[in-house]
């Protein structure tokens, strides 16, 4: 059995989504949602490796907030920069999301 690992994390702050939406933090949990199927759906080809997607909401605050992370370890626990690497070129952005989750 494989242990190899993908696992992708995002943070979303509720305050930062701006106007329009009844609840920010509804929305927020609901892109959270969206954002964790897209990602999933796009790294279905990486078949030998488990995936983990997790986009965290931060209730009632707003600001600065890390971009997603990406990491991926190989059999023995070891990272696989290259291949971040090429996820990361590959796989939607935490804004192309946005624009698709908007429309």
């Amino acid at each position: 059995m494989s242990n190899k690992k993908i696992t992708i994390t995002a943070t979303i702050l509720d305050g930062n989504l701006g106007d329009g939406f009844e609840s920010q933090t509804d929305a927020a949990y609901k892109l959270a949602n969206f954002m964790e199927a897209e990602w999933r759906s796009e790294l279905e080809e990486y078949t030998e490796y488990e995936v983990s997607v997790c986009v965290d909401v931060q209730e009632n605050t707003s600001g600065c907030c890390s971009d997603m992370e990406i990491i991926v370890e190989d059999d023995d626990g070891n990272r696989d920069i290259d291949l971040e690497s090429e996820i990361e070129q590959n796989i939607s952005t935490e804004n192309e999301l946005w624009e698709s989750f908007c429309n």
